[in-house]
């Protein structure tokens, strides 16, 4: 008996339940009632799926001054993303020109150019793709600005490159030159604010929206742990630096506030200011004033001025001084502050809502008593916007 036959006889000694087993496998399976071969479609895989969105890019720029000859040919910097996907990478800041891929794929790259030349007849703009810093002969079709009066001054041109498979981490930018039989002393101006440059990537899963995309949010991280999202512009009242550290993520440190110098010992409840200090705080030596009162017996101090410290060492000299106020914040700034007696044995008398001083600058003390401070001793107060004076927070 040949081979064939014999796998014909045993498929046909096959019971009901073998072939219902079979079916778990290959998605056919015998219907019993009409003895017909039947096709089980949720068996079969690879048949259905969503498609993945495309990746996209769409740069802008904000600047319409740039000049460019053949002999000195300009690559474009882009600072408006709005569009960016993850399967790109840009920065507006650092290295602009750049549009880096994400991930190893076919791409597409396009745009429209806006140029401007005023001065010289038939000025024939070029465009050119450079890949990884190489300049690619990737060849379009041109024309020319006629400059017959203001309104053929400009060129507008629209340009797709032929598709291109990347490796991840390869990097695209955007040159434009003069034609070779344009003379070197032609000059164009670039106009940035009406041009576009492009990508898509060919394949792969939908990314996430640019940062400066229509309905975009800007994911806030303090210390790589998110804290927030917003979709509006953030301003820094501060002094910083911006590091573009790749993977659409942008750090921003602030240089007032490192932590290396406000909290050198990892204390987290280090959050302060000096003009509105407080937890646990660190102060440097421009925020301290030492000040000495060296007047007669009869010389008090009154309005006292703070400055910007809020720690002062008040010597009195020669002779205990009455003290009945200190200068007051602005509105809204709940000022504390410290003085201490820095002298050798005379005492700071502080004077409860005494006349001596302006109004608002004046001191409410505890039961409404004075009280004196002697060598060494501190005192903390605290600025009260709805009495207008300084309460006392706490004494030594």
């Amino acid at each position: 008996m040949s081979s064939e036959m014999g796998d014909v006889l045993k498929l046909v000694e096959l019971t009901q339940t073998e072939i219902d087993n079979l079916s778990d496998q290959s998605g056919l399976y015998m219907n019993s009632t009409t003895n017909k071969l039947n096709v089980d479609g949720a068996e079969i895989s690879g048949g259905g799926g969503t498609a993945e969105a495309l990746g996209i890019i769409v740069l802008n720029s904000t600047d319409d001054t740039q000049v460019f000859t053949r002999a000195s040919p300009y690559t474009i910097e882009w600072d408006v993303e709005d569009e960016k996907d993850a399967a790109f990478t840009h920065s507006n800041i650092t290295n602009n020109t750049k549009i880096e891929v994400n991930d190893t794929s076919s791409y597409s790259f396009g745009g429209v150019i806006r140029i401007f030349n005023g001065n010289d007849q038939r000025a024939q703009p070029t465009i050119k793709v450079i890949v990884d810093g190489t300049l690619k002969d990737w060849s379009l079709s041109s024309g020319y600005i006629r400059n017959s009066g203001s309104a053929s001054d400009y060129w507008s041109f629209n340009f797709q490159f032929q598709p291109v498979k990347l490796t991840a981490g390869q990097e695209i930018e955007l040159q434009v030159s003069h034609e070779d039989s344009n003379p070197t002393t032609f000059d164009s101006t670039f106009i940035g604010s009406e041009s576009y440059f492009w990508g898509v990537k060919l394949q792969g899963a939908q990314g996430e929206k640019g940062d400066a995309g229509s309905g975009s949010n800007i994911v806030v991280k303090k210390n790589g742990l998110t804290i927030g999202t917003v979709t509006e512009t953030i301003n820094f009242l501060s002094t910083l630096s911006i590091t573009d550290s790749g993977s659409n993520t942008t750090e921003v440190t602030i240089a007032d506030m490192l932590k290396s110098v406000y909290d050198p010992t990892g204390v987290n409840a280090d959050a302060f200011d000096y003009a509105n200090q407080i937890g646990i705080i660190q102060v440097p030596d421009s925020q301290i004033t030492n000040y000495t009162e060296s007047g007669s017996a009869s010389v008090d101090i009154d309005n006292y001025p703070l400055g910007t410290s809020n720690v002062h060492f008040i010597d009195p000299g020669a002779h205990d001084r009455d003290f009945s106020g200190m200068v007051a914040p602005s509105a809204g700034v709940n000022r504390i502050v410290t003085i201490i007696n820095s002298g050798t044995n005379k005492k700071l008398k502080f004077k409860d809502n005494d006349s001596a001083s302006t109004a608002a600058n004046r001191m409410l003390l505890a039961d409404q008593s004075d009280f004196d401070l002697p060598r060494g001793g501190s005192a903390q107060f605290i600025y009260h916007h709805p009495s207008s004076r300084w309460i006392t927070y706490t004494y030594y």
